[in-house]
């Protein structure tokens, strides 16, 4: 049983040290070679296996970014990018009348390395959910610019119009509405 645990422990570490090095390059000698069996033959198993040898190489390409934080090639970044874009598209809250998109979130590393593209994002006017150590910290939102009316504007708009007979209007909701306050049960 210990040997069991040990042999675990010692591969969970290698494929943390090695591991991302390991699946990009076998990643890309998958796709070679299902490349030129697909050229070769027309096999749908070349197909199959440049698939997995190019899944196998974005993963690499993510426990890398997940060790260092950062992207080891821009071509991975950009898929990894535009697949979190599709998913953020698909993530919509629905609250029965009204749905909005879920705020995204942000590490506090990409608050500051990201600053420029976050306020073009706030322009869009979109909401950041801000995350530090796992749990959310704060949110970041774009203001809301209210327009206020002044008393004065609001009464000349209104200036021309009808005066309403309070006693007419009334008897006119009473006719359209129950609006008995016996209880119903």
């Amino acid at each position: 049983m210990t040997s069991t645990i040990g042999v675990t422990i010692l591969a969970v570490v290698g494929v943390w040290l090695v591991g991302g090095l390991l699946a990009r390059w076998t990643g890309v000698l998958l796709v070679v070679v299902g490349a030129a069996g697909l050229a070769s033959t027309g096999d749908a198993n070349g197909f199959l296996l440049a698939a997995l040898g190019a899944a196998l190489w974005l993963a690499g390409h993510l426990l890398y970014r997940v060790r260092r934080g950062i992207w080891k090639s821009l071509p991975a970044e950009r898929v990894f990018v535009a697949a979190t874009a599709v998913w953020r598209k698909m993530m919509v809250r629905s609250t029965g009348g009204t749905s909005r998109r879920m705020p995204r979130e942000l590490t506090e590393h990409e608050l500051r390395n990201q600053s420029a593209e976050i306020m073009r994002a706030l322009d869009r006017g979109e909401e950041f959910v801000i995350i530090r150590n796992g749990a959310a910290v704060g949110e970041l939102r774009p203001l809301r610019h209210r327009r206020f009316v002044a008393a004065d504007a609001a009464l000349a708009a209104f200036e021309g119009a009808p005066r309403v007979d309070v006693g007419r209007f009334r008897k006119d909701v009473d006719a359209a509405l129950d609006q008995d306050a016996t209880p119903r049960a």
